[in-house]
């Protein structure tokens, strides 16, 4: 009996202790925050990128795209956060927070704060996310099909809200589109069958790379129980193809037809000339 009062005891410490160091990096400077990326693993790394996304500090914008960019080091020495522009100029290297220039002392002094495919793919999804908020139209449209290609980095809910308050169709369409692509993975065969109607005649690389894995995600029991959804993911990659194929033949076509018009400027100008 002691020893499971001192069980339960040892856990309840054990979560109080963890519920502080939670709360305490949440309420951390951004500059607090970005130090530990020194000695945090991938792991790690994936939930100091959300705290630094999270921060209400413009600044992060700047450390995020150096982060992605492999721009952002440390010096060996004393574990200064550093940007790198060049290990070859005097002045290529400055302190990530502060912006004093920093000695280039060589490259070997320093070590690069490395990040993996996949986090690459959630820093690019946290800064379309906060460009999407702000911006002209253009660029938040740019945010948005930045969030498309790394669909699998944002949830469902978050996207439902960028839809609720978009203002604008053209990127209300592409998160739209995201959306769905993210929906074919649902546990509800009416919302999936949703998510294939709304990919209809979409031509982004995206939406046929996702309906041909969803397609081929089917054995061959579930291409009889689920035959609705199997044909309909089918015929919506048939139409996309066909799309693809029709403005091919547009392009061509309008391709020849700028090239004889040139060809046929240039022959009018050597008749006038001789």
């Amino acid at each position: 009996m002691r020893h499971f009062l001192f069980a339960r005891l040892f856990l309840v410490l054990a979560l109080l202790c963890f519920s502080s160091a939670q709360v305490w990096a949440a309420n951390d400077s951004l500059e607090d925050i970005s130090q530990q990326l020194v000695k945090a693993s991938y792991k790690q790394k994936a939930d100091i990128i959300d705290l630094i996304s999270a921060s209400e500090d413009d600044y992060k914008v700047t450390l995020l795209t150096a982060l992605v960019s492999s721009d952002l080091y440390y010096r060996k020495a004393d574990k200064l956060l550093v940007l790198v522009d060049s290990f070859k100029k005097e002045d290529g290297i400055v302190s990530a927070f502060g912006n004093q220039a920093i000695e280039n002392t060589g490259k070997r002094k320093f070590k690069k704060i490395g990040v993996n495919n996949s986090l690459r793919k959630k820093i690019r999804s946290a800064l379309a996310m906060i460009r999407i908020s702000s911006g002209t139209d253009e660029q938040r449209l740019d945010a948005a099909r930045d969030l498309l290609k790394n669909s699998k980095t944002v949830n469902s809910e978050t996207l439902k809200n960028l839809i609720k308050q978009e203002e604008s169709k053209d990127v209300a369409d592409v998160l739209k589109i995201t959306l769905a692509i993210k929906e074919l993975a649902s546990d509800s065969a009416e919302v999936r069958i949703e998510a294939i109607t709304a990919l209809e005649r979409s031509l982004y690389p995206e939406v046929r790379a996702a309906l041909s894995k969803f397609v081929s995600g089917f054995s061959e029991e579930g291409k009889q129980s689920r035959s609705s959804e199997y044909a309909l993911a089918e015929k919506t990659i048939e139409s996309i193809d066909q799309l693809l194929k029709v403005n091919s033949y547009a392009e061509n076509l309008y391709f020849g037809l700028s090239l004889g018009a040139v060809l046929l400027l240039a022959a009018i100008g050597l008749a006038i000339t001789f």
